[in-house]
């Protein structure tokens, strides 16, 4: 299986009462994602999603590319979630 395949297989999944998530994923990855939180903020995501904010906090629905292999979920309290776009994957 090659690093492109195994992550094109992916599903991300977080839940935390008051930690920040922040993901790194590939510039080529095509993705969807559904964020909620009561007082965190969403940094990083491309533009176009789809945000909601009321009295149970704010939820971020949207997607990048077609197809979408890979969903990224998280559901917070408090925290934060952060999304870094790299050039390739692996590198530090």
């Amino acid at each position: 299986m090659t690093e492109q395949e195994f992550i094109d297989q992916c599903d991300l999944s977080a839940q935390t009462v008051s930690g920040d998530v922040r993901v790194s994923l590939p510039k080529s990855l095509f993705f969807s994602y559904h964020l909620h939180s009561i007082s965190g903020d969403f940094e990083g995501l491309p533009p176009g999603g789809n945000l909601k904010e009321g009295f149970g906090g704010k939820e971020l629905v949207g997607a990048l590319g077609n197809p979408v292999k890979t969903d990224i979920r998280f559901e917070s309290v408090s925290g934060g979630f952060e999304l870094e776009q790299a050039e390739g994957f692996g590198g530090r």
